[in-house]
């Protein structure tokens, strides 16, 4: 599942396509009659959490969730395609551009005054990456309004009604880094197990951990590697990007014990975190 800064990225570079333009072709894969948006003008392209939005002047617009295999292709018009047309689950042409989208986990056309009552867009938390800054009581709010008492932290991170935009990579360096202090990328004195349930997590541990998260996946729309360890727009690469996620069996930074991996939540999800000093 991307997180909230690959979509934002994504977003930024089909607005550059598309914005303004007037599609010469539209294929959307299982909608009868998307070919006739072929003639209409794209307005915008946000994103919106993890969801991408695409706005047509016909009162009508493109909701795409990638999921954890889609991906957008960028073809120049009349350059032969790497992929198979027939497998794109989306096609947008202008007569420049070619873009087609393939393996996406959710496409479909919304009527743009049903936005509001969308099943998933409606219920979702505020955009970590939005321009303006969230309501961090009531993101906390949320917290308890939407999650149990015995459901474990990295299920609560991971929920986009909370708040729109962490995924897996966050949750577990989130839990890690522990709440904001000074610096986003400078881990608390302790981090937080990301198995310690909700009832155990005070309001303010969830405060600083959803106002951690938003510097961290600012920092990250770069053209670069993802990196909790260090802001890349003023430092260079480290050598090893992240603190916890992907490195089991390997030493922790802050107290040199052994990091841990596992699985959580009815996904199954993927999770990293040391013992030594994540307090349950």
């Amino acid at each position: 599942m991307p997180e909230g800064d690959t979509v934002h990225k994504v977003a930024e570079v089909i607005r550059k396509e598309l914005n303004g333009r007037v599609l010469t072709d539209c294929r959307v894969r299982g909608v009868y009659g998307s070919e006739r948006l072929a003639g209409s003008k794209v307005l915008e392209v946000r994103a919106l959490g993890k969801h991408m939005l695409v706005a047509f002047d016909r009162d009508l617009q493109l909701r795409v969730h990638l999921g954890m295999k889609g991906s957008w292709h960028r073809y120049p018009a009349g350059i032969p395609w790497k992929k198979p047309r027939q497998s794109a689950v989306v096609v947008l042409s202008t007569a420049s551009t070619e873009l087609a989208l393939f393996n996406a986990q959710e496409v479909e056309l919304i009527p743009t005054p049903q936005l509001k009552w969308h099943r998933q867009l409606s219920h979702l938390g505020p955009d970590l990456l939005a321009a303006s800054e969230p309501d961090w009581t009531d993101i906390v709010a949320r917290c308890y309004r939407y999650r149990q008492a015995e459901d474990p932290l990295g299920e609560v991170l991971l929920d986009q009604r909370v708040a729109a935009g962490i995924g897996n990579v966050y949750k577990s360096e989130l839990a890690f880094l522990g709440p904001l202090e000074e610096d986003a990328f400078k881990p608390a004195e302790t981090g937080l197990s990301p198995h310690r349930v909700l009832s155990d997590v005070c309001p303010e541990q969830l405060k600083g951990l959803y106002r951690r998260a938003r510097p961290l996946l600012q920092a990250n729309l770069g053209g670069w590697s993802r990196t909790t360890r260090v802001d890349r727009r003023q430092t260079p690469a480290p050598k090893v990007a992240l603190y916890v996620y992907e490195r089991p069996g390997e030493e922790c930074f802050r107290c040199g014990k052994t990091i841990q991996a596992g699985f959580q939540g009815l996904q199954n999800r993927v999770t990293f975190w040391c013992d030594g000093c994540q307090t349950r």
